[in-house]
């Protein structure tokens, strides 16, 4: 898995590279974010579980709701 891992990253980083102000919503991201995007880039992760999304240390905001029924907000330009 750690080579899907690397390619998923790096095709991510490619794809927002230039780009600014980015908001990245991670969903279910539970304990930890196996993602790793490069500066610049502020995560919000959401998770039904307290206890493990209190572990997750690589979310800059952190959201207790189910992504099924959370009411996130519109997007802003």
């Amino acid at each position: 898995m750690a080579e899907l891992e690397q390619h998923v990253c790096e095709t991510a980083n490619s794809l927002l590279k230039g780009r600014t102000h980015i908001k990245l919503l991670e969903a279910g991201g539970g304990s930890a974010s196996h993602i790793r995007f490069n500066a610049g880039l502020h995560a919000v992760g959401i998770d039904i579980s307290s206890e493990e999304l209190e572990k997750n240390t690589s979310v800059h905001e952190k959201i207790l709701g189910d992504i099924q029924e959370y009411s996130l907000p519109q997007r802003r330009i």
